[in-house]
């Protein structure tokens, strides 16, 4: 078996050969959640949503494609990581290419400085089994939740939360867009995002480190891929300024899904229910501007309690969990 470093922006065939082996075995490994079209994939494989250098190595037999990983070398935060996403088919599992693919993306992390290897992937499946038997360690865990935009009694539900929160927001203002962040709001909401530091993380694993223009080039890079950036954002009337902000992506390949990532609120303007309004102005911004979603899937840490229970309340069900997984690969 010959393993190749390709430039997945560069050569569309090495790139596709990758997507084709990744899609073979997605909805095995992930049956639940949303699928991972080629385009989405190609940005995650050539640039990242957050622009951290990358590698992407493609293994063949015969000059057969028969498996793949990429590499992300984070340059701000986590320059002692190395994030790992080792790629074999179903049908050309437990021949041994993946502890191939895991041994050479460990030398490479070695090259580049890092102690250890990380990958999320989901508990019960075949990934997790193998991470195990490698001697990696559990870290973080999210339970990934799923709300029912069609269920019958959300309407009445998000009544009755509306009416109990918003006087307890009396002094703020939501604000909601779709697309890019207005530049006036660019640094306040990394500011803002920046609070996130204090959610539940593995062990030696700091959280991504954003900016205004990073922010900015994610968003770009998202719509010139066929997404759509949806926000909601809090403003504190006294002062004008951003006091949280929840996002929430759909990709018209996989549209009737909605992807919920960051909901955060300042520290200094939390205890206002505010979490909850600006999740609850999401859905009317949805029902509005993406009528055809169906359902959106978040994840949380199980140590998030607070996050967890604005999610039961919204009508969220587990439907099941993501470990990240650290592998240490330093030479003895």
């Amino acid at each position: 078996m010959l393993i190749s470093r390709i430039d997945a922006r560069t050569d569309p065939a090495a790139l596709q050969a990758c997507f084709e082996l990744f899609d073979a075995g997605q909805r095995l490994d992930d049956p639940i959640g949303p699928p991972v079209a080629d385009r989405e994939f190609a940005v995650r494989w050539t640039v990242g949503f957050d622009h951290s250098p990358r590698e992407t190595w493609l293994a063949t037999d015969a000059g057969r494609p028969v498996g793949c990983y990429l590499l992300e070398l984070p340059d701000l935060a986590n320059q002692q990581v190395g994030f790992c996403q080792p790629v074999v088919p179903p049908a050309l599992r437990r021949r041994g290419i993946g502890s191939a693919l895991l041994d050479h993306c460990a030398d490479r992390a070695r090259a580049a400085g890092r102690d250890k290897l990380v990958a999320e992937v989901r508990d019960e499946s075949a990934a997790a089994r193998f991470a195990a038997a490698k001697g990696a360690r559990r870290g973080n865990t999210e339970l990934r939740r799923i709300l029912d935009l069609q269920d019958p009694a959300l309407a009445d539900r998000i009544g009755r939360l509306t009416a109990a929160a918003s006087p307890r927001a009396a002094g703020y203002r939501l604000t909601r867009w779709t697309g890019l962040t207005p530049d006036e709001y660019l640094d306040q909401s990394a500011a803002v995002g920046a609070d996130m530091r204090d959610a539940p993380s593995s062990d030696g694993i700091e959280h991504q480190v954003w900016d205004g223009n990073r922010i900015r080039a994610a968003e770009q890079l998202f719509l010139a891929h066929g997404g759509l950036p949806f926000q909601v954002a809090a403003f504190h009337l006294a002062t004008g300024q951003l006091a949280g902000f929840s996002l929430l992506l759909v990709d018209e390949q996989a549209a009737n899904w909605g992807i919920q990532h960051d909901t955060v609120v300042a520290r200094e303007h939390r205890g206002h229910r505010l979490g909850l309004l600006m999740k609850i102005g999401m859905l009317d911004l949805l029902a509005s501007r993406a009528p055809q979603v169906e359902r959106i899937i978040t994840a949380n840490g199980d140590r998030n309690l607070h996050m967890a229970a604005i999610n039961d309340q919204l009508g969220f069900k587990v439907c099941d969990s993501v470990t990240e997984w650290l592998l240490d690969v330093t030479l003895s």
